[in-house]
């Protein structure tokens, strides 16, 4: 919680920078080992701004994040080209995708469910059984 405090806080500081002074004056005591790297500490203005630290990130999370919003993206679409508010809750959404992608998004329902108010979400595989059919066409001038 230190860690992130303190990442909030110099992140901030150009923003808000008296409020972020401050609250760096409070945690600056209890940050002893974290300020050690830095040269110059008296303010919160005098340190680096923080950089991502990549070996955070989680890839299994980051693509189901991917299909989440994917899918909220495509349903809010849908809504709107038959001019259906979000208002209006739905019966069921059906959504049909590769394996991978459905169990991404399996995990996920229930921000689905709330996010597009639907009652019911829908994950299957099967084109077939819903009619789904794919075509190209050339597009020539």
């Amino acid at each position: 919680l230190l860690q992130v405090l303190f990442t909030l806080v110099t992140a901030l500081a150009p923003f808000i920078p008296f409020i972020t002074e401050h609250i760096y004056g409070l945690l600056k005591p209890f940050l002893g080992d974290v300020l050690a790297s830095f040269r110059d500490t008296r303010s919160v203005h005098f340190l680096p701004f923080p950089t991502a630290q990549e070996e955070l990130f989680d890839q299994l999370i980051e693509r189901k994040m991917a299909a989440l919003q994917k899918v909220i993206q495509l349903g809010r679409v849908a809504r709107e080209k038959r001019n259906v508010s979000l208002k209006t809750p739905l019966l069921s959404l059906v959504v049909i995708g590769a394996s991978q992608f459905i169990s991404d998004v399996d995990s996920l329902k229930d921000y689905i469910r709330e996010e597009l108010n639907v009652r019911d979400v829908i994950l299957t595989t099967n084109e077939e059984k819903y009619g789904i059919s794919l075509e190209a066409r050339v597009d020539w001038p």
